[in-house]
């Protein structure tokens, strides 16, 4: 398997642009990809949700439950994917910490999700503008979006190659909740009442 930023940016835009919105990758990072994506997009709505302030503070609330959620399936998204690419780029942890990369592969690709989206949502945007001057405006914001996500794709791939060549390596970040521990819930109680 050699994973590109081509392939990554074919699953994306699969994606945002099929109004079903499901996966039809065979393979294991191709649903990876798809879920990457997936979630991250659930995630920007219910960040839009969250900041409508007019629907009331419940709903805010509610909203920023759904959040957490979410995020954690992001941040599982995350762990599952730098998993699979630990075995399959032969991810080997060497002597030197100068060829250490403290972003993960899983990590780069959330950004690159998120900067997908963020993209998306402007050519949405500039679609429905009326205002001449913003939609230039809002088109230059595109135009520099484009430049970051064609960096971050140009980076992938060489970082990719850098770690099948053994000439660079990651770790993979076991999550450490502290939150989802009831046990110490009265005691981060006190701590934020104080």
């Amino acid at each position: 398997m050699k994973l590109t930023y081509q392939h990554i940016s074919d699953v994306f835009r699969h994606y945002l642009s099929d109004a079903s919105n499901e996966s039809d990758a065979q393979d294991e990072i191709g649903k990876l990809l798809h879920d990457c994506i997936a979630t991250n997009t659930k995630l920007w709505k219910l960040e839009d949700v969250a900041r409508m302030h007019h629907l009331g503070y419940e709903s805010v609330a509610k909203t920023k439950m759904e959040i957490d959620i979410v995020n954690h399936k992001r941040n599982e998204t995350i762990n599952i994917l730098d998993s699979f690419l630990d075995k399959h780029l032969c991810n080997v942890q060497l002597e030197s910490s100068s060829k250490f990369y403290s972003e993960s592969p899983g990590m780069l690709i959330d950004r690159l999700a998120i900067l997908f989206i963020k993209q998306n949502f402007i050519r949405q945007l500039i679609d429905k503008m009326d205002d001449k001057l913003l939609r230039i405006e809002f088109a230059e914001k595109e135009q520099l979006l484009n430049q970051n996500i064609t960096d971050l794709g140009l980076f992938l791939d060489q970082y990719f190659d850098r770690i099948r060549n053994g000439e660079t390596f990651f770790k993979i970040y076991k999550p450490l909740k502290i939150y989802n521990d009831q046990r110490i819930m009265r005691y981060i109680k006190s701590m934020t009442i104080d």
